[in-house]
């Protein structure tokens, strides 16, 4: 609904909830992501009325590919709590921009090809990093620095997230990170739920999809935040 591919979901309930180990955690969410954002993203080409953003989507992708594998080898080399912080971090500061930022004005010039391909760097390595399918980080940096619509925004996200989290997964798989029995009972379902998400969005005001946004990572960011202190506390002790 909101083009995050449900990463967001999926790393704090296999994290937080499961009791997965953060970095396995997102790995196996990375599995999760890459069949729901498909569904979602041909819901969406489906219900959208204009022509759909194929090279805005294939810029993005592109580049993010290409950092997805650096942000697997940092999954492996960084110590699990500045993984979470960073997270936490990477969050806040994009529910913070959407909530205080500006608005598409009808008649403002596109941004171009290489505004998507600089965010496919950025949420590529976010990707792979932190478990998310770069949804967060497109739809986040679409809407709150480029000034696009939401809809438009998670339409490209979707799209681009297919090929991006394909390549996160490999090398995760790789490093035997990913816990394969997990995979089927949480995107199953998920991709069931795709299209009515999809068709959610195009009749709830483009605000309230912000807000909704907004809050899962506002929420997010405290149940991370909540487990890295708490591990801390605990290792202290």
């Amino acid at each position: 609904m909101i083009g995050i591919g449900g990463g967001i979901i999926f790393v704090p309930l296999l994290h937080v909830w499961s009791g997965f180990p953060l970095k396995k955690a997102i790995a196996t969410s990375i599995a999760c992501i890459a069949p729901i954002a498909a569904v979602g993203a041909l819901s969406h080409g489906i219900l959208n009325q204009a022509e759909f953003p194929w090279l805005e989507s294939a810029a993005l992708a592109t580049t993010a590919i290409a950092t997805a594998q650096l942000g697997a080898l940092a999954l492996r080399r960084l110590p699990t709590k500045q993984i979470a912080l960073m997270f936490a971090i990477l969050l806040l500061v994009t529910a913070m921009r959407i909530l205080i930022g500006w608005h598409w004005v009808e008649g403002q010039q596109s941004p171009g090809l290489l505004s998507f391909a600089s965010i496919g760097l950025a949420s590529g390595f976010a990707s792979s990093l932190f478990g998310i399918g770069g949804g967060v980080v497109m739809v986040g940096l679409m809407v709150g620095l480029l000034d696009m619509p939401m809809i438009l925004a998670v339409t490209i996200s979707l799209t681009a997230m297919v090929p991006t989290t394909l390549s996160g997964l490999i090398a995760h798989a790789r490093a035997k990170l990913v816990e394969w029995h997990a995979v089927l009972p949480l995107a199953i379902p998920a991709v069931l739920f795709a299209f009515f998400g999809a068709y959610i969005s195009h009749i709830i005001p483009m605000r309230v999809l912000e807000w909704i946004f907004c809050g899962f990572l506002l929420l997010s960011v405290y149940r991370i935040l909540k487990k890295a202190l708490f591990a801390t506390h605990n290792k202290e002790r």
